[in-house]
């Protein structure tokens, strides 16, 4: 289950990340 929340928090940053660039 841990594993599978930071893959959700990792996807998200990855997401902001591609929206700031």
């Amino acid at each position: 289950m841990a594993l599978f929340t930071k893959g959700l928090v990792w996807n998200t940053i990855k997401i902001n990340l591609k929206s700031h660039t």
